[in-house]
């Protein structure tokens, strides 16, 4: 965010300079690019899966060092000495042993009772039982780690002769599902046990024969022993190039989360097999066939590499075999017989980390930096996929003039809970200002050089009133950390306090997401494009404004306005988007383009990946008819019905109440079926009464859910149901988000194909008010299908969902 205007708004996350190898592949969604190649507005991987956008891409330089930091899986990668990493110390690893609700149970379970007084032998034991149990209650939480530099790394990487920085391994990549020509689980056991040059494939075990049969293939035993013969195959496998030539396209490696496990276990039921210590392992005297192996094993977010023995057979050596072992917590095999023999849980935290063995000085090289808009500020690097940090532009301004005595800093956010958030400013501060030789007072969130005389103060303008707080203050640097979520008023009347006397200049800084309705779209319409997406020959360039009459008044140059207005003092001002310059792909909206952008609904994806600022939720925006197939009937599979509750008839001074809807799905493998729906306009008794007997029309394995509302009313409405329910499977879930946001997860995987509807008489009623949404009068039926399509989102791997800030929606969602 370098540049000579007194105000600079960046559009995107906070991020700015540290740097890696310019040679180091970065995993993105349609393969594999150089850190040196990679381009602003590049879609990356962030560490909990998702895709971000790269906001900013420094230039390259050579630093003043560099260092060779080496995991205990072999994975290497080149840093300087300022790049920040996101580690785990030794002290913080084993506080995550002593810190878990587990380790405390099994602790208050060995202590004595320190129960005393004279009192009963009841009730010291049911106070004893009662302290027992306040696992969690008023304890200190696990460690979250810490941000570090390479360089203390480097300084610290050993306590005593144990290992002092582990880096959390990535969570599952979550990608769009790709229409697969090849089933990918018959694709895994073709390149498992296949024969290379023809549709055919050697097992012995029925059971893959019969998964070949669900995919509609015809299977003929051939003479010899486990011979088969798959018709149809051979086609689709010279269409893939993949006749004599055994891999895994790149369709295949950055296909869903679902398509990659299935592949992977077909590979697993063929050339790969459970041992005793709870690991797994597969085994291929294919060099190309192994490496991807690897791939899709690391993209499901696990820790693991290739080593390299020799394939014996009879005594006879037949070259390099490749073996990869891992420990997953997720089913690997289709296999019973392989299955049974998996061990899924209780696995060593180490496979959960890659520990820094050697952090080495090598010769520096070129390096470059990039700045991503991920959430925890991190994105994905080298080929095992390591979490690396996004840099801090808002939080290393600062440091550009900390040693002018009397610059000092305020960084704004609306709230006190945004700065103490995890992953917040304040946290995220603590791993960058120590190495500045700050030091922190945390109860008034200041960090104090006073080697300087300097500081840097985080601070909170939740109400209006509180921008009266800074009156008579003079802050050379002014930050705002998401501009959109300050009021007009508060930034203007701060920007008066934005005075100097230490002989630096006074300037701001802020960052900012799209925001349609927000004041700053306007401040920034002259940077903005008549389609919402900035104008890249206008990003950085300096104008001029002064306000007249409460209006601001642009102009190209000071000297203009100077003109214009004699007396004035103009303001300089630049916006720096952060976007792809020239992104036809995302103008003519290619379909495969929005299926990199990872199946986030339409205008969160325009708006937050896209960087579209004139966008707004429009009727047919979130679902269209075509996006529903109309099936006969649905698979069994996992059901849940969601009450959308009215309790309202018509009257003559309201015709048309809202509805109370009931709808039901039920999912089989990564598709979801729209199976009922309840519709109707009555009041509370007969709403109750439809409720009971849906129930019973459903059966027990249906589970019912109902959005609870705030407050003691909505608790004792859930409450009542689960009395009138009891035998059922139901539960009421709080109210949170927006309609919109919410919608966002069954929008998306409407959109790419995941939903069919039953044919039945309420389809039309369905589709209608899905389409209308959110300017539809009613909206009880998409309340009702997005409710109970989140309830059936499944998080093997805990996926963390994405923030507020960057959309939520299927960006932080997994489907099982």
């Amino acid at each position: 965010m370098s540049s000579s205007a007194d105000i600079v708004l960046y559009g995107g996350a906070a991020g700015g300079g540290k740097m890696i190898d310019v040679n180091t592949l970065l995993p993105t969604p349609t393969g594999w690019v150089k850190m040196g190649n990679i381009k602003q507005g590049s879609l990356v991987f962030a560490e909990d899966g998702s895709i971000c956008t790269v906001t900013v891409v420094h230039p390259i330089q050579v630093p003043s060092s560099a260092y060779k930091v080496t995991f205990d899986d072999g994975s290497t990668i080149n840093a300087c000495g300022n790049h920040l990493w996101h580690t785990y110390n030794n002290k913080e690893l084993a506080q995550m042993t002593r810190l878990t609700d587990e380790f405390r149970l099994k602790r208050r379970e060995k202590r004595e009772s320190e129960a005393k007084g004279n009192k009963s032998k009841l009730f010291t034991k049911t106070i004893t039982e009662k302290n027992k149990g306040r696992v969690g209650l008023s304890c200190v939480p696990p460690p979250a780690g810490g941000i570090r530099s390479t360089k203390e790394i480097f300084d610290t990487l050993l306590v005593g002769k144990r290992r002092n920085h582990a880096v959390p391994v990535t969570k599952p990549l979550i990608t769009t599902h790709n229409d697969l020509s090849i089933d990918p689980y018959i694709l895994g056991a073709w390149l498992g046990d296949g024969t290379t040059s023809a549709g055919a494939i050697t097992t012995a075990d029925i059971e893959i024969i019969r998964e070949f049969e669900k995919c509609g293939y015809i299977t003929n035993k051939y003479k010899n022993k486990y011979g088969w013969g798959i018709h149809g195959l051979v086609t689709q496998l010279r269409t893939n190039g993949l006749l004599n030539n055994k891999h895994i396209p790149d369709m295949y490696l950055r296909s869903s989360i679902n398509q990659r496990m299935a592949l992977l276990q077909g590979l697993m039921d063929t050339d790969g097999h459970a041992k005793p210590s709870g690991s797994v392992e597969f085994t291929s005297t294919n060099y190309n066939l192994a490496k991807g192996t690897l791939e899709i094993i690391l993209s499901l977010g696990s820790k693991a590499s290739i080593k390299t023995g020799r394939s014996m057979l009879n005594g006879r050596d037949c070259g390099e075999k490749y073996r990869i072992t891992w420990s997953p917590d997720y089913p690997v095999f289709r296999l019973n017989r392989k299955l049974c023999l998996q061990k899924t849980k209780n696995h060593r935290r180490t496979t959960k980390f890659r520990y820094i063995v050697a952090c080495d000085e090598i010769d520096t090289i070129p390096m470059r930096c990039i700045t991503v808009d991920s959430a925890n500020s991190l994105y994905l690097c080298g080929e095992s996929m390591i979490p690396t940090h996004n840099s801090y532009a808002l939080l290393l301004e600062p440091l550009r003039n900390i040693s002018t005595k009397g610059f000092n800093t305020v960084i704004f956010r609306r709230t006190f809970t945004q700065i103490r958030n995890v992953g917040g400013l304040w946290e995220t501060s603590e791993g960058i200002y120590p190495h500045a030789r700050g030091t922190p007072r945390e109860s008034v969130l200041t960090w104090d050089f006073k080697q300087f005389g300097t500081s840097v103060k985080f601070a909170h303008i939740e109400h209006e009133k509180n921008k009266f707080d800074y009156q008579g203050a003079q802050i050379p640097l002014i930050e705002f950390d998401e501009l959109t979520q300050f009021s007009e008023s508060q930034f203007f009347y701060l920007l008066s306090r934005n005075r100097s006397t230490c002989g630096i200049k006074p300037y701001v800084r802020a960052t900012t997401n799209p925001d349609v309705d927000s004041w700053v779209a306007k401040l920034i319409s002259w940077w903005i494009g008549d389609d919402g997406f900035p104008i890249p020959i206008r990003s950085g360039v300096i104008r001029w404004f002064i306000r007249v009459n409460d209006e601001l008044v642009w102009g190209d140059t000071k000297e203009e306005l100077i003109l214009n207005h004699p007396g004035s003092i103009p303001k300089s001002f630049t916006f720096i988007a952060a976007k792809l310059e020239d992104n036809k792909i995302l103008e003519e909206k290619d379909p495969g383009y929005r299926g990199n952008l990872m199946s986030l609904p339409l205008v969160e994806r325009e708006r937050l990946l896209g960087g579209n600022w004139k966008i707004r939720p429009a009727a047919g925006m979130y679902f269209r008819r075509e996006w529903f197939e109309v099936v006969d009937k649905a698979p069994h599979g996992i059901a849940v019905r969601e009450w959308d509750i009215a309790a309202s008839e018509p009257t003559a001074s309201n015709p048309d109440p809202d509805w109370t809807a009931g709808l039901k799905i039920i999912e089989r493998g990564n598709i979801t079926y729209v199976t009922d729906l309840r519709h109707v306009q009555e009041k509370s008794a007969g709403v109750e009464e439809l409720i009971i007997h849906t129930a019973s029309v459903d059966g027990v394995d249906t589970s019912i859910v109902m959005e609870q509302e705030p407050g003691g009313s909505g608790k004792t409405v859930i409450d009542h149901y689960a009395k009138i329910l009891k035998g059922y499977k139901f539960h009421g879930v709080p109210s949170t988000k927006s309609k919109e946001l919410r919608a966002g997860p069954s929008s998306a995987a409407a959109e790419n194909g995941l939903v069919k509807i039953v044919r039945a008489d309420w389809n039309e009623t369905f589709l209608n008010e899905l389409e209308a949404f959110p300017e539809g009068k009613h909206d009880d039926i998409v309340d009702a299908f997005s409710g109970a399509f989140n309830e059936l989102d499944i998080k093997p791997q805990q996926v963390k969902a994405v923030p507020t800030s960057v959309g939520g929606g299927a960006l932080g969602r997994l489907r099982g």
